[in-house]
């Protein structure tokens, strides 16, 4: 892998780790301990997640007959929220969730699963206590 930035990339991180890699070195002070192995541990459950993911349904998506997607555009304070609302209340019509669009690897894992995210939060701040100042 190339060096971006000064920092070369581990082999066999995800471009997650990676760009937490290159945000962590251009950070001008440390980061607490304690913050920087929640980091870590989040990005590998993540990365783990997306593979769990993408091999349990990995048949179920070559199956799938998509039709051509609908682009919604226009400025703003024109009525396309509006429409885009009216268009989610139709059912011929889906549309990605806010943690669907932000974590694509893992949603179908993770979205709605509050239990799983909620024990690994418990986890991490008992094992990984966070400084106060970093909060």
């Amino acid at each position: 892998m190339d060096e971006v930035d000064g920092v070369v990339p581990f082999p066999g991180f995800s471009e997650g780790q990676r760009a937490g890699q290159i945000l962590f070195h251009r950070r001008p002070e440390p980061l607490d301990r304690g913050l920087e192995l929640r980091f870590w541990l989040t990005a590998s459950v993540f990365s783990a997640l997306g593979t769990i993911q993408a091999r349990t349904y990995r048949h179920a998506l070559k199956q799938l007959e998509l039709r051509p997607p609908l682009f919604l555009v226009g400025h703003w304070r024109s009525g396309t929220t509006l429409l885009h609302e009216l268009l989610c209340l139709d059912a011929r019509y889906t549309y990605p969730t806010t943690h669907a669009c932000m974590n694509p690897h893992h949603f179908v894992l993770s979205e709605g699963n509050t239990l799983v995210i909620t024990l690994l939060r418990n986890w991490l701040d008992k094992y990984f206590p966070v400084s106060p100042r970093s909060r």
